[in-house]
């Protein structure tokens, strides 16, 4: 194993960004390094975390592929097309109801317009973060990838997200990506 030569005795946690964190990947990290996993989703364009574990708070469990509900000063939210709350399972946009907590980013670099119009103007009252997923009945918020980042075949919108996490599910696949 590559972790052998060094030590690794200061490590309390593995944090992990970037993408959703799939069933596989918790559990092989938690066993090399024998340490808490945690699943975690932010975004460069506001600086903080939307959901995740704080370490420090209560523990929460570990859902596969959810980095758990939102942390305190967001109002995270699931909203289908007309605006309205998805029900738990259901799949729409995720957005932040504003106000955005202080540290959030107020703007893009030289383009107020531009950020109102790409942010602020398909869910009025809301910050579309442009990640689209769902809640399940525990409030648990799962990132199912961009809402631009979608195969279009005879008019169905189909998920790239959702499309590994299917693949991903088979016991014969260790790994897998879905590119439009």
């Amino acid at each position: 194993m590559l972790t052998k030569p060094y030590d690794l005795s200061g490590f309390q946690y593995l944090f992990l960004a970037g993408r959703a964190a799939r069933s596989g990947d918790l559990p092989l990290g938690g066993e090399l390094l024998d340490i808490p996993v945690i699943d975690h989703w932010w975004q460069n364009r506001d600086r903080l975390v939307h959901r995740g574990r704080p370490m420090g708070l209560e523990p929460m469990p570990t859902k596969p592929g959810s980095p758990t509900v939102p942390v305190p000063g967001y109002d995270v939210r699931v909203l289908g097309a007309d605006g309205t709350e998805a029900e738990p399972g259901e799949t729409g946009d995720i957005v932040v109801r504003l106000p955005l907590p202080p540290g959030c980013l107020p703007t893009l670099w030289h383009d107020d317009e531009r950020f109102v119009a790409s942010y602020l103007s398909a869910h009025p009252g809301c910050y579309t973060t442009g990640d689209g997923g769902y809640r399940d009945g525990d409030g648990y918020v799962y990132v199912m990838g961009r809402v631009d980042d979608v195969i279009n075949v005879a008019g169905h919108r189909l998920s790239t997200g959702q499309m590994e996490e299917v693949l991903a599910s088979h016991p014969a696949v260790a790994e897998c990506a879905v590119i439009g």
